[in-house]
């Protein structure tokens, strides 16, 4: 028997976890401050971190909620042109 289900990428680091916890904590004392207030500001931060990550601009960097949300995103802004072909692949 296994603990991983399809999609799963295994169990969460502990760090990560901790984390976590952690932000919940603020968010919880005052969720109001935390949203109008706090998050731009570290969501901003991230994007600068991983910019300079993967050598790109920090307004090039797009956060989503999820890979499906994120192609969605895409496919929907991409200047599509008569006679473009979207090509995609499935591995078995």
């Amino acid at each position: 028997m296994t603990n991983a289900s399809p999609g799963s990428f295994g169990a969460t680091p502990l760090p990560v976890l901790e984390a976590v916890h952690e932000i919940d904590k603020e968010i919880e004392s005052n969720q109001d401050l935390f949203m109008r207030v706090k998050l731009k500001g570290r969501l901003d931060a991230v994007r600068h971190r991983l910019a300079k990550f993967i050598g790109a601009e920090n307004d090039e960097v797009v956060l989503v909620q999820n890979a499906t949300t994120g192609i969605n995103a895409f496919l929907q802004n991409f200047r599509w042109k008569q006679d473009d072909i979207l090509v995609g692949c499935t591995s078995s």
